[in-house]
């Protein structure tokens, strides 16, 4: 018993020993760190982070998702497409406190052509229409331009070449995910769709920090 206790208090010693060498580094690094080099974030800057995110990440979730149903032609492909057509309206939403209904309108129209071109190059990608599917892939792009004109238009600090070319490297991800669909390149779609959804939370945080540069006392700045 008394063998026991013994055993008991040293490695409780040992805890607290451990413990207290753990908070002394974090304690000295704190104290090595000048109050002018620490990033505080607002709430209101973290929220709306978060939502762009989600949102974002909903729209190549679900895009994803058509494209594998659409592919496989399962029967859930058109409530995919549904649901699919539903986030540029979330999209829209987001930007109506900044910018106002018509800005969130139009961004919802612009996004919904945008999805609604890919609906056209999927179908027919799948008929072997290739010549169709470049003269889609050329309004698909010229979408793209519109997008990121009009998201100029509304906040400068959303770059026209910067968003553009942001826009443009989703295209060329999201058609790489489509083609190694159909060629059923396992590894190369499951690849492709880690850099797409990486890509998204990029496209995402653009969007936020344009909305915080362009209202900065609205996010504690």
């Amino acid at each position: 018993m008394m063998k026991k206790m013994v055993v008991g208090l040293l490695v409780l010693c040992m805890s607290f020993g451990l413990s207290g060498i753990v908070n002394a580094a974090y304690g000295a690094k704190e104290r090595l760190m000048p109050p002018e080099t620490m990033i505080t974030v607002s709430k209101a800057e973290l929220d709306l982070r978060d939502n762009m995110r989600k949102l974002w990440s909903n729209h190549v979730f679900w895009t994803r998702l058509y494209v594998v149903s659409s592919v496989a032609n399962q029967s859930d492909s058109g409530l995919n497409k549904e649901r699919l057509l539903k986030n540029p309206e979330y999209i829209g939403n987001a930007l109506k406190p900044y910018y106002g209904n018509d800005a969130g309108e139009r961004l919802t129209l612009l996004l919904k052509d945008h999805i609604l071109i890919s609906a056209d190059i999927i179908a027919l990608s799948k008929k072997g229409e290739m010549t169709a599917v470049t003269e889609r892939e050329n309004k698909w792009m010229a979408n793209a331009d519109a997008i990121a004109m009009f998201l100029n238009e509304i906040n400068p600090h959303w770059e026209v070449n910067e968003m553009k070319n942001l826009l443009l490297e989703h295209l060329a991800l999201s058609k790489g995910e489509l083609t190694a669909r159909l060629n059923d390149s396992q590894l190369s779609d499951i690849l492709t769709f880690d850099k797409i959804y990486t890509q998204a939370l990029v496209v995402a945080d653009a969007m936020t920090d344009g909305i915080v540069k362009q209202y900065p006392t609205m996010f504690g700045q």
